[in-house]
C-alpha cells in the first residue's frame, strides 16, 4: 500500500506539473509532451480500481487536492471500501514482492553487496587463477 500511496502522490505532482507546462509559452511541444509521458507512466502502473477512485475524488473533492498525502490516503481508503474481499486481496498483491528463498552465498552488505572485507565466503579468501599466455618468441 505504501507504494501505491507514493505513486498517487507522484501522480498528483505530475498532474500539477502538466498543468503548469501547458501554460508555459517558452516550452516546446516536445518538452510539454515529456511531462505527459511521465504522468501516463505513473497512471499505467496503478490498478484500474485505484485510478477510478482517483479520477472521481479529483473531480468531487476539491478540498483534498490541496494536500497530496491526504488526497492519496483518501483515494486508497475509498478504493479499499469499494472493493469486495477478493478485490482487496488482488489490490494487496498488486505490488507485493515475490517471496524468494535466500541462497546461502548471497551477498548482503558492502559496496557491491558482499560483506565488508572483500570476501563473500565469511572469513575465507577467494583467489582468481591467472591464465598463462604463450608469448610469441
Amino acid at each position: 500500500m505504501k507504494t501505491m500511496m507514493e505513486l498517487l502522490i507522484r501522480l498528483q505532482q505530475l498532474r500539477r506539473c502538466c498543468e503548469r507546462t501547458a501554460q508555459n509559452k517558452q516550452l516546446t511541444d516536445r518538452e510539454k509532451n515529456a511531462t505527459h509521458c511521465f504522468k501516463n507512466l505513473v497512471r499505467d502502473s496503478l490498478p484500474p480500481a485505484v485510478l477510478m477512485q482517483y479520477d472521481r475524488l479529483r473531480q468531487t473533492e476539491s478540498e483534498l487536492i490541496k494536500c497530496p498525502e491526504v488526497f492519496a490516503m483518501a483515494v486508497l481508503v475509498a478504493t479499499w471500501r469499494s472493493l469486495s474481499p477478493a478485490g482487496r486481496r488482488r489490490l494487496e498483491a498488486h505490488f507485493a514482492a515475490p517471496q524468494r528463498g535466500r541462497r546461502q552465498g548471497s551477498r548482503r552488505s558492502g559496496c557491491c553487496g558482499g560483506p565488508k572485507g572483500g570476501s563473500s565466503r565469511g572469513g575465507t579468501t577467494s583467489r582468481v587463477r591467472a591464465r598463462a599466455k604463450a608469448l610469441p618468441s
